[in-house]
């Protein structure tokens, strides 16, 4: 049948328990264990949070628990015996754009970047002479890490000809550019 994932929260602040999930065999009614972010067992919670928010699974059986004030995600393999020591951030603390992958390119290429905060996002691509060719994204984001792909085509669909292109991050505070090279 599966796993169950209990969470628990307490209501005040430094309880030894103050936030974590029990992970129960529903097969044979065992506790597997607790697995998050807890306070320590004597109740001071000094070091650690207040504990996970949200679980979900991954195809492969993996456990992803968002950890509310740590804004982060901390994975335990399926067998659980593996936890990531620090979480990973899923709240960006400033805005980057990554150089695009695979560069050069043909036919497609990944971009990514990431904001710190909710707000509306810009992702053009311009040829090195400042005309725009393609809009890849242009609506309010939240804040965190995202991917857009490009497909070497211009706003009417068709391919760009061979050569290097400029791709723009654009917020209300930021503009932030990079070069990529599109070869046929």
């Amino acid at each position: 049948m599966g796993n169950l994932l209990v969470g628990c929260l307490t209501a005040g602040w430094g309880g030894p328990m103050g936030g974590s999930y029990w992970l129960y065999d529903v097969d044979n009614g065992e506790v597997l264990g607790q697995v998050g972010n807890w306070h320590d067992r004597d109740g001071t919670g000094e070091g650690v949070t207040d504990g996970p928010r949200g679980a979900a699974w991954d195809a492969d059986g993996d456990l992803y628990l968002a950890d509310f004030y740590g804004n982060g995600v901390y994975i335990f393999t399926s067998d659980y015996s593996s936890v990531s020591k620090d979480p990973s951030n899923v709240v960006a603390e400033e805005y980057t754009l990554k150089q695009n992958y695979p560069n050069p390119f043909n036919p497609e290429t990944q971009i990514e970047f990431s904001i710190p905060a909710h707000e509306q996002v810009s992702i053009t691509v311009y040829n090195v002479e400042g005309k725009l060719i393609k809009t890849l994204v242009n609506q309010d984001m939240m804040a965190g890490q995202h991917f857009v792909n490009w497909d070497g085509t211009n706003d009417l669909g068709l391919k760009v000809a061979t050569g290097m292109y400029i791709y723009q991050l654009k917020t209300k505070s930021l503009l932030l550019n990079r070069k990529m090279t599109f070869v046929k």
